[in-house]
């Protein structure tokens, strides 16, 4: 498990800012309590579902959340759209596979069609992968927002 002393820090500092106490917070995010627990305490990095609820709770960038980011600002997306539409149109838009994407990012090469048709969500190091190659931020690939970089 990944694990970060600038995502920590900023979990706690957004958390403070609720005036909620830790154990009413978990379940107003829908997160287990362990989870966030783990985050606070020691800074570890949760799956990308979970780290989606903290952002989506927090009104807040992912890139912001993991203290990638000074830049508070964060405009959700009126899309609608998902990491699996998102997925496929960036493919679509280099004129790549999702075999080609994840062999020039030096993944599995059946990943993101697992993904897709699992409809389950990459791992944080591979988001990041992923954002280099296309050249996106991670809250656009994510469909979280409709702002590209």
């Amino acid at each position: 498990m990944p694990v970060s002393v600038n995502f920590q820090k900023r979990v706690r500092e957004l958390a403070a800012e609720t005036n909620v106490v830790y154990s009413k917070l978990t379940k107003l995010i829908g997160i287990n309590d362990h989870s966030f627990s783990l985050a606070v305490n020691y800074g570890i990095i949760p799956s990308t579902r979970i780290l989606i609820r903290l952002a989506d709770y927090f009104q807040t960038s992912l890139d912001y959340l993991l203290g990638k980011t000074e830049n508070e600002a964060f405009y959700p997306s009126e899309t609608n759209s998902d990491f699996f539409q998102r997925i496929t149109q960036l493919c679509a838009e280099r004129e790549v596979t999702f075999y080609q994407a994840a062999k020039e990012c030096h993944l599995d090469e059946t990943y993101i069609s697992r993904w897709v048709r699992l409809r389950s969500l990459p791992t944080l190091e591979t988001l990041e992968l992923l954002v280099d190659y296309f050249k996106v931020s991670i809250d656009y690939l994510l469909g979280r927002t409709d702002e590209r970089d």
